[in-house]
Order: structure tokens, then sequence, then C-alpha cells
């Protein structure tokens, strides 16, 4: 990534946005590519609830994206596609 021309960026991200619900957050998960800083939606949302101290990452092994969260028993998919 080049952080001084996000025209030329290029990758994948994971995003993970969250409402206030009750006691955690609802949360919206999604997986993108990024082509010379456009952003394509490779994943439609896939919705978790989270709360204080989850943890949420993301891995890209050869052409698998996946996203995970962790509530402290181990990591557990919440979202994954492929992109070749």
């Amino acid at each position: 990534m080049n952080p001084t021309n996000a025209g030329t960026v290029d990758g994948y991200a994971c995003r993970l946005e969250a409402d206030s619900v009750g006691n955690g957050f609802a949360s919206r998960v999604r997986i993108y590519r990024i082509d010379n800083g456009t952003y394509t939606a490779l994943t439609s949302d896939e919705t978790h609830t989270f709360v204080d101290g989850d943890k949420f990452r993301c891995a890209v092994s050869g052409t698998s994206l996946n996203a995970y969260y962790d509530t402290g028993g181990g990591w557990v998919g919440v979202g994954s596609t492929t992109d070749a």
C-alpha cells in the first residue's frame, strides 16, 4: 500500500461496521478487494453481535479470504470468500 497516493492502493480489506444494541454491537462484516484505490465488495454483509473484549481479524491465504471473531474461546469464521 502506498499511503501517499490512495489511487495506487491494491489489496484486500475487511470492514466491521457496528451499531450499538443493548449490551453489544450488531455488526456488519464485509470483505473487499481494492484495485487502484477502488473498493469492490466480494461478500454481502455478514451480521454478528460483538461485545466489549471480542476480537476481529481478517486472513488472506492464496485465493481464500476469511473474517474471524474471538470471544475468548477461539477464532470462529464470520465471513469468507475466494478471489481468483
